[in-house]
């Protein structure tokens, strides 16, 4: 008899009848979800934008520092200019970009110089422009970003996704030595002024 008490008095042995939610407590819990879900979504939205200009970002310096360290290694110009496999093209940078051994020195690929990488273009309707740099960057043998005509060509780049110009968006500023710094593109610095043109 003990037995079936134990069980009686056990909220695992209740009748089903009060066991569950209450309608009213099923709505507190989807209201709170809901409440939870729109903070929490623009939130991941964010997210995923700052993970994807990192990355941009990162792989951009990449290969400016590997088209400045081919330059330095080989002795020869080497150049990047916003295009494909199939050459230069316009000052749209994010549709993609090569780097050459620019050996006439002139800014523009020809079918004889080596193409010594590819980059992708960028994802998610991402922007990269720039005035300097709006159809190529050049390095030289001692790694110095430099113009067609020699002189010292330092300039900025700007990255912009659909937040558009301000803490979000990235410029990659590079200094007359060809080394690159990153900066918030509305901070003090930037060199850029607006996400169509630095």
């Amino acid at each position: 008899m003990s037995v079936f008490r134990a069980q009686r008095s056990n909220p695992f042995f209740m009748n089903n009848k009060d066991n569950g939610f209450s309608l009213i407590e099923a709505l507190v819990v989807i209201t709170v979800l809901s409440i939870f879900a729109v903070f929490a979504i623009p939130m991941f939205g964010d997210l995923t934008q700052n993970n994807r200009m990192r990355a941009q970002i990162s792989n951009l310096v990449g290969q400016f520092a590997q088209a400045r360290t081919e330059a330095m290694r080989r002795g020869f110009r080497v150049t990047a200019c916003p295009g494909t496999e199939s050459g230069c093209s316009g000052n749209q940078w994010e549709n993609g970009l090569i780097a050459f051994v620019d050996t006439d020195a002139d800014g523009v690929w020809d079918n004889e110089e080596e193409i010594i990488l590819v980059g992708a273009a960028l994802t998610g309707n991402n922007t990269m422009r720039s005035g300097e740099f709006s159809s190529y960057i050049s390095f030289r043998y001692d790694g110095a970003s430099t113009a067609v005509d020699g002189s010292a060509n330092p300039g900025s780049f700007v990255v912009c996704d659909s937040r558009g110009f301000g803490e979000h968006a990235r410029a990659l500023n590079i200094l007359a030595t060809g080394r690159i710094k990153i900066f918030a593109s509305n901070e003090s610095g930037s060199g850029v002024e607006t996400c169509e043109d630095a």
